[in-house]
């Protein structure tokens, strides 16, 4: 029997802001913090429902798992203000995994309690995570266990029973997780907010227990205060077990997606903290020294429905029209880069080289193939087979006066992203698309019904794994918006799931994305890997960004 015990666990390509100083408060003033993080109002708090930055931005605050993002004093890369993160114990003081049984047996703290004090016990664990895969949940992130922690997806599938998922509590403090196949990247899942503990005796028969005031919280803040579609404030959670060395008092987050709004804010002074500002004000924050950028694990790309747009060479062309340069140079202007793959930047192969070095152009290299003629290295040949594409469809039956609807998710910058799409499009393909911009609390409900042709969302990963994109597709993928599916591409992801890291597995993964971007795919249209940008207080020490998780942590931050 094989055994490894718990030690801290860098993120490779964590990253962060400010380092660490003495704090500027007197001990009789109240430290508090106001950020807007971009997000206008949540959907909901309920961490298994969970789906994008607006809700797990402020949970990662209240709530804690097994595992959890810290900050480290290392310096990385060439800027000396530039904090790593990494993944240390969280509710969880020790674990061992058995590598022939595939099981991870986890150790509970002795003084971890939810804010009314009732102890956090190992069930809770199980109880969230049975309630994560049913299906009568009906949580996006259902399929987040799939051939990862046995019986995962067959539950998910409702071919057996929530409590046959391979995770049980043999007591109060042990939590027993057997998994289905061996998972790399199984601690840094841990961190996940789907994956966090939950009480069943709050939740149950109670309609408003993601209220302010009803909200259980075993992590380091509490929620105080909930204005709905104005802030949420949080408060040190008295009951946590580092409350000694936790940062602000208070912090309010102010839930508005106007960048121009919260841009004023900032500069007024109101708000100590803001992440993504206007294209068009980029240049003179940088030159003001407010203006940060950090590398960021996203990927913002365009579903194309398959239903609406039933023709692969539209969709073909509708991919290779769109100028990705001119998004990041001239639109986004934030650090991004165009994308030529669906997997960014900041997620690596088994031997560590970033995944689009390493696959290249896959965008467009099975079009390459069919179409030697054009130089698709360039944007003005993938114009001209866009064309010749295009044509092609519609000498087939096509309807050239087709008006295609563009769904995006309220900000300054999505619009501004929209109307540059929309743009080429009409130039280069004589397409009529109409922009229509949703709130941001209902936009993921709204596209996953479908009727649309082109939808924007963005996604960011919590650990380092090419699969995490590929799992979001596909005829089980809970992400799968554009009414795509392909068998070959479902049994590759599956055997990819029973592989072990290495070069063998990578090839597999490579072929998975390869297919997306085929004569049977073209359902998803890869836009730019995204950055992160914020201004924040020129005196606000131990802020945090794990780039790899997507979000902005607070809770040790100094003044």
């Amino acid at each position: 029997m094989k055994r490894k015990a718990l030690a801290t666990f860098f993120i490779a390509c964590g990253c962060l802001a400010m380092v660490f100083g003495g704090t500027n408060v007197r001990a009789d003033e109240e430290f508090t913090i106001d950020a807007a993080t971009g997000y206008s109002e949540p959907h909901s708090m309920d961490p298994t429902l969970t789906t994008g930055g607006d809700q797990y931005e402020i949970i990662v605050h209240m709530e804690e798992g097994l595992m959890k993002f810290a900050p480290t004093t290392e310096a990385v890369g060439t800027n000396p203000e530039e904090m790593a993160a990494e993944i240390v114990p969280g509710q969880a003081e020790s674990y061992e995994y058995d590598e022939d049984t595939l099981t991870y047996t986890f150790h509970l703290r002795d003084d971890i309690v939810w804010n009314d004090g009732t102890p956090v016990t190992a069930d809770q664990f199980v109880y969230a995570w049975q309630r994560l895969v049913d299906p009568n949940t009906a949580s996006s992130n259902g399929s987040l266990l799939n051939a990862i922690v046995k019986n995962a997806a067959a539950i998910n599938a409702g071919e057996m029973d929530p409590s046959e998922l391979g995770v049980e509590a043999p007591d109060d403090k042990t939590l027993v997780v057997t998994l289905e196949n061996s998972c790399a990247y199984f601690l840094e899942l841990t961190c996940s907010s789907q994956l966090m503990p939950l009480r069943q005796d709050v939740i149950e028969g109670n309609d408003t227990w993601t209220e302010a005031g009803t909200y259980c919280a075993n992590g380091p803040y509490v929620m105080t205060e909930w204005v709905h579609d104005s802030y949420i404030t949080l408060e040190k959670n008295e009951k946590y077990y580092d409350y000694e060395n936790l940062g602000p008092d208070k912090i309010t987050f102010h839930l508005s997606d106007s960048q121009t709004s919260n841009l004023a804010a900032y500069q007024s002074g109101d708000y100590d903290f803001i992440s993504g500002v206007p294209a068009d004000q980029i240049e003179a924050l940088e030159a003001s020294g407010d203006l940060f950028v950090n590398p960021r694990c996203n990927c913002t790309y365009l579903y194309l429905n398959v239903d609406s747009m039933t023709d692969w060479r539209v969709r073909a062309a509708v991919l290779l029209a769109i100028d990705r340069d001119n998004i990041v140079e001239n639109v986004t202007q934030d650090g991004s880069t165009a994308a030529i793959s669906l997997i960014p930047e900041a997620i690596t192969t088994s031997e560590g080289e970033s995944w689009p070095d390493a696959v290249g152009e896959v965008m467009y290299s099975w079009l390459q193939e069919q179409y030697p003629d054009y130089d698709l290295s360039d944007y003005v040949g993938r114009c001209e087979l866009a064309q010749q594409l295009y044509q092609e469809a519609v000498d087939d039956g096509w309807n050239p006066d087709t008006s295609m609807d563009y769904q995006y998710n309220t900000s300054d910058t999505n619009k501004a992203i929209a109307e540059a799409v929309q743009s080429d499009l009409s130039n280069v393909l004589g397409i009529n698309v109409t922009l229509n911009n949703i709130d941001s609390a209902g936009y993921t409900q709204t596209i996953s019904q479908g009727g649309f042709y082109i939808a924007r969302l963005g996604y960011g990963l919590s650990y380092n794994d090419a699969i995490g994109y590929f799992n979001l597709f596909g005829s089980n993928g809970s992400f799968e918006y554009s009414g795509w599916s392909n068998e070959k591409y479902d049994e590759l992801v599956a055997q990819a799931h029973t592989m072990k890291a290495g070069t063998e597995r990578d090839k597999v993964l490579e072929e998975i994305e390869a297919i997306m971007f085929t004569d049977e795919g073209f359902s998803i249209c890869p836009l730019y890997d995204g950055s992160y940008t914020y201004c924040m207080d020129s005196t606000l020490k131990g802020v945090f960004y794990p780039a790899i998780e997507g979000v902005t942590i607070f809770s040790y931050a100094e003044k």
